[in-house]
């Protein structure tokens, strides 16, 4: 099992096969979603940001 450091992040190297499955369905996720960025309406309020800002990307911050 992977241990915490004192913030609760796991220390790097100490990444187990869950959490880099996690990772990169995380990753997969938002890199789908970016490519499908909405035209012309208001990204700002878009179900799109949202949807992103849930698996904790904001498109708006860059990178």
């Amino acid at each position: 099992m992977a241990q915490n450091d004192a913030d609760g992040r796991r220390a790097e190297g100490r990444l187990g096969r869950v959490d880099l499955a996690h990772m990169r369905k995380v990753h997969g996720y938002v890199q789908g979603h970016l490519a499908q960025e909405p035209g012309k309406e208001d990204v700002e309020t878009s179900k799109w940001r949202y949807s992103l800002m849930n698996w904790g990307h904001d498109p708006l911050k860059g990178a």
